[in-house]
């Protein structure tokens, strides 16, 4: 007993004043969101989000005030920090968004050339050497990696959460889709891997082992061809 009570004491005094604190900032908030409407729509929106949307803005809110926090017991917080932490980024400079584009304009045009002198499509869709069975799993799983591709940049950003697209938080950001949805970008990392492989496989009796060097030459030529879509 002598030792358990100055130990309530040590321990109690600061809970019971912690928890008085905390009661005091719930009130203030609570407070602030009545009198402030658009404190209050905000309030009503997150409530009629899904769970793991709450979930990720909880987390986003809860990263920024142990940042804020740790600037303060550094004394490194300013007012220059705050404004740098909410500034856009920078913008490219025309040298370097020229440079990008001849860059893939390259890729494009030997990707062209290497499809066109190896006749690629043709062969693969004609020729009686190539294995069908593997040619066809393959793009089974490439539509399958195309389908979730639409689903995470087109269909939750502008049809199942519009809202958040006009807030911080973005529905086609990475840390959203890794609590919204966080097996997505692992199948279709196995389903692009596999793919591959059976696509190589199933040309290999055509090209042998030119065919991981072709397939894979106008595939990045397929994707730098993107930076000519004003879209991307």
């Amino acid at each position: 007993t002598i030792l358990y009570l100055p130990y309530c004491d040590v321990v109690a005094k600061p809970c019971q004043k912690n928890a008085c604190q905390l009661t005091l900032a719930k009130t203030r908030a609570s407070e602030k969101v009545r009198k402030d409407p658009r404190l209050s729509q905000i309030a009503t929106s997150r409530k009629q989000l899904p769970l793991a949307a709450r979930r990720y803005i909880q987390t986003m809110e809860a990263y920024r005030r142990v940042a804020n926090n740790d600037r303060k017991i550094s004394g490194g917080s300013t007012s220059g920090d705050s404004n740098d932490d909410d500034a856009p980024a920078p913008l490219r400079s025309r040298a370097e968004r020229i440079s990008d584009k001849l860059h893939a304009l390259a890729w494009s045009v030997s990707a062209s050339f290497i499809a066109s002198y190896t006749h690629l499509f043709y062969t693969i869709f004609t020729d009686q050497r190539i294995l069908r069975t593997l040619l066809h799993t393959s793009i089974v799983l490439f539509s399958i990696n195309i389908v979730l591709i639409l689903y995470l940049t087109v269909y939750l950003p502008h049809i199942k959460f519009p809202k958040l697209s006009n807030s911080k938080i973005s529905a086609s950001s990475s840390a959203f889709w890794d609590v919204y949805c966080p097996r997505v970008i692992p199948i279709m990392t196995g389903c692009g891997v596999i793919g591959s492989f059976l696509l190589v496989r199933a040309c290999y009796p055509v090209w042998g082992f030119l065919s991981p060097l072709i397939l894979g030459w106008v595939a990045l030529g397929a994707f730098f061809s993107l930076h000519f879509i004003p879209w991307f």
